[in-house]
């Protein structure tokens, strides 16, 4: 090998390892993002989860009300009919909400 393809090669391994470096750079840059983009998702999703069972608890509070005000002899088939269509409305609103939390909650490194 002549001294100038020598100094060639040692060149474009100059070149190569800085743009390694610089996708070091920017794959640690982006992963930093992404990890605080996840807790920001997960925190969002806390806070809009606590949000959800409030709600749901109110309107199973209203839901009830509705059954019992419409359980006598003057009872409304159509309120009782949305009373348990609000039931069943809340029940899906939360099952959703539990699996929605659980697609973010991180599972625990396995046990070594």
């Amino acid at each position: 090998m002549t001294y100038n393809e020598h100094r060639q090669v040692m060149q474009r391994l100059d070149e190569i390892e800085r743009k390694i470096d610089a996708m070091a750079s920017t794959v640690n840059a982006g992963l930093a993002a992404l990890q605080q983009a996840d807790s920001d998702l997960a925190a969002a999703i806390a806070a809009n989860t606590a949000e959800v069972n409030a709600a749901v608890a109110d309107i199973q509070s209203l839901s009830q009300q509705l059954s019992t005000a419409t359980s006598g002899e003057d009872s409304e088939p159509a309120v009782a009919s949305i009373a348990a269509d609000l039931e069943t409305k809340v029940a899906a609103l939360s099952a959703a909400t539990t699996a929605l939390t659980a697609s973010v909650t991180p599972t625990p490194p396995p046990a070594s």
